[in-house]
C-alpha cells in the first residue's frame, strides 16, 4: 500500500507544469518506479500467503486494478513526454484515479481482514495464556497441598512409633514386664522396636530364672533348719 501511494504521489507531482524538463521531474519518475517496485515486493509476499475465497477475490481485484493503473500511468507519462500535459492530467484524474481507488479499496479490505484476524488471534492467545496460567496455578496449589499432606503423613509415621516406644520403655521401667510394643515396619524405628521387645523378653527370662533360683534356695534353707531341729531333739533325748 505504501508503494502504491508513493507512486500515486509521484504521478501527480509529474503533472505539475513547473516541473517540466527539471531535475525534480526526473526525481519523481524515479520515485514512481521505486513505489511500483515496493508494491511489487508486497505483492510477492501476499502471493505466498494463504487466502480464503473472499480474500482471493479481493486480491484478484487488486491485481487487475493495479495492472490497469500501470497501463494508464504509462500513457500519462507518454503524454507528458509529448508535451500534452493537459491530456495527461485528464487521463490521470479520470482512469488513473479510478484504477488506484479500486486497488486501494481491495488493499484496505485485505488489511482490515488481516487486522481482524490478528486481533482475534491475540484474544485467543490471551485466553490460552489465561487458561494455562490458571492450570499452572492449580497445579502448584495441588503440589503444595500434596507436599503438606505427605509431610503430615511422614511426621506421623515417625512420631507415633516413637511415642509408643517411649510409653513402652516407661511401662517397663515401672515394672510392667507384660507391656506390649505394637510397632511394625521395615525402617529403623521398627528395628528399634523389635530390639526393645527382645530386650523385654530377655529381661522376663532373667527375672523368672532369678525367681526360680530364690525359691530353691528357700527350700534348702527350710530343709537345713528341719535337720538342725531333729539333731537337737536327738541330742536332748540322748542326755
Amino acid at each position: 500500500k505504501e508503494g502504491l501511494l508513493a507512486a500515486q504521489s509521484a504521478e501527480r507531482t509529474i503533472l505539475v507544469p513547473e516541473l517540466a524538463n527539471s531535475k525534480e521531474f526526473e526525481r519523481q519518475r524515479e520515485n514512481l518506479r521505486a513505489g511500483l517496485a515496493l508494491a511489487d515486493g508486497g505483492r510477492e509476499i501476499i502471493d505466498r500467503m494463504p487466502l480464503d475465497e473472499e480474500e482471493a477475490a479481493q486480491w484478484k481485484a487488486f491485481n487487475e486494478a493495479l495492472a490497469a493503473w500501470r497501463k494508464t500511468n504509462a500513457q500519462v507519462l507518454d503524454l507528458v513526454a509529448a508535451g500534452k500535459r493537459s491530456n495527461a492530467l485528464t487521463l490521470s484524474i479520470g482512469m488513473s484515479q479510478l484504477s488506484q481507488k479500486k486497488a486501494l479499496d481491495a488493499l484496505n479490505f485485505l488489511q482490515e481482514r488481516r487486522r481482524g484476524q490478528a486481533d482475534a488471534l491475540a484474544v485467543s492467545s490471551l485466553d490460552d495464556v489465561h487458561r494455562r496460567t490458571m492450570f499452572l496455578t492449580a497445579a502448584v496449589a495441588a503440589c503444595l497441598l500434596l507436599s503438606a499432606a505427605l509431610g503430615i503423613v511422614i511426621t506421623l509415621s515417625i512420631t507415633r512409633p516413637l511415642g509408643k516406644g517411649v510409653a513402652f520403655a516407661k511401662a517397663v521401667a515401672d515394672g510392667d514386664l507384660e507391656a506390649d510394643l505394637d510397632v511394625s515396619g521395615r525402617d529403623e524405628i521398627a528395628a528399634l522396636a523389635a530390639s526393645m521387645r527382645r530386650m523385654l523378653a530377655a529381661l522376663r527370662d532373667n527375672v523368672a530364672a532369678a525367681t526360680a533360683g530364690g525359691e530353691g534356695a528357700a527350700g534348702e534353707a527350710a530343709k537345713a533348719c528341719q535337720a538342725m531341729e531333729e539333731a537337737e531333739g536327738l541330742r536332748l533325748a540322748a542326755e
